[in-house]
C-alpha cells in the first residue's frame, strides 16, 4: 500500500519536475536476503516513464528490474522524506 501511494505521488513529481530535487534513497534494514525482490503490476503513463528512464537510466543499460528498483526506491525515499516533515 505504501509503494502504491509512493509511486502515485512520484508520478506527480515526474510530471512537475520536482523529482529532480527529491531524495533517491532512504535508510533501510539491510537484513533482507540478496534474492529478495518485489513485483508489481502497476502501470505508468508512457510520457512519465520516458522522463524516469532518462533520469535513472540515460544510457538505456539497466534491466527492467534494475530500473524498476531504482524508480521504486526513489519514490519511497521521496514519500518517507515528506512523511518525516509532516511528523515534525
Amino acid at each position: 500500500m505504501i509503494l502504491r501511494r509512493a509511486l502515485s505521488d512520484y508520478d506527480e513529481m515526474l510530471e512537475n519536475g520536482t523529482f529532480q530535487k527529491a531524495a533517491v534513497t532512504y535508510a533501510a534494514d539491510d537484513t533482507a536476503p540478496a534474492d529478495f525482490f518485489v513485483q508489481t503490476s502497476r502501470m505508468m503513463p508512457v510520457p512519465l516513464l520516458a522522463i524516469a528512464r532518462a533520469h535513472f537510466d540515460p544510457l538505456g543499460l539497466e534491466s527492467t528490474r534494475a530500473f524498476g528498483r531504482k524508480l521504486a526506491t526513489a519514490a519511497l525515499a521521496a514519500f518517507f522524506a515528506r512523511e518525516a516533515k509532516r511528523s515534525i
